[in-house]
């Protein structure tokens, strides 16, 4: 506090006088109140008295910011790196194009659509019995996804996560409009779904789940 004398109480009551050092006409140096606070004979008021610790009000923890939240997802997802590939021989290293870019759209095979008696996903099947996710998606509230590994079941799901976070933070879409309906073949809305990406081998020390390759959306 520069100059400044104070008292600290046992209740946790914390009260100072500010000084400042002022050269006076004579030459000499004197201490007087700093003006920057308010000139009270009690002293300023730094810190009140605590309450008892079991009248204390718990502070409730500061909620993250919604927008940092999706700037990290869509950071996070965004692009595909290419390892070994550079642009033209100018950047060492591997080259990192937008998702949309090399994303390659997975299909389902047609026995679990004709499983669930769904005519209209029925329909859209091509001739060797597949149909795009994204054509299933925008249906069903819940997909469980199996496959091979290296089959693209993360990137689909970084992929659906990159484009409704892209959404939620009003990023312009192909040609203004929205990226989920784009490519997800979700309805455009104005409250669009909030993406969250757990990768459950990101929790294994957390939970003891023993399991890896399995990613939730």
């Amino acid at each position: 506090m520069g100059y400044a004398w104070g008292s600290l109480a046992a209740d946790g009551e914390v009260r100072i006088w500010p000084l400042e050092r002022v050269r006076r006409g004579d030459g000499t140096g004197a201490f007087v109140h700093d003006h920057a606070f308010p000139e009270d004979p009690d002293g300023v008021m730094i810190r009140s008295a605590q309450a008892p610790r079991s009248a204390r009000v718990r502070k409730k923890p500061r909620p993250a910011e919604l927008g940092t939240y999706l700037q990290d997802l869509v950071d996070r997802t965004d692009r595909i790196d290419v390892g070994g590939i550079s642009a033209a021989g100018k950047v060492k290293g591997a080259l990192r194009p937008p998702i949309e870019r090399l994303y390659t759209p997975l299909r389902s095979r047609a026995e679990p659509l004709r499983a669930l008696g769904d005519a209209a996903d029925a329909a859209r099947l091509t001739g060797d019995g597949l149909v795009g996710l994204a054509e299933v998606l925008p249906r069903y509230r819940r997909l469980l996804i199996e496959g091979q590994p290296g089959a693209g079941k993360t990137t689909f799901l970084r992929f659906a996560d990159c484009m409704l976070a892209r959404d939620a933070l009003r990023i312009e879409g192909p040609e203004g409009g929205s990226w989920s309906r784009r490519y997800l073949g979700l309805p455009a809305s104005e409250h669009p779904p909030m993406p969250v990406l757990v990768r459950i081998a990101d929790l294994v020390a957390t939970f003891g789940i023993k399991t890896t390759n399995l990613s939730v959306l």
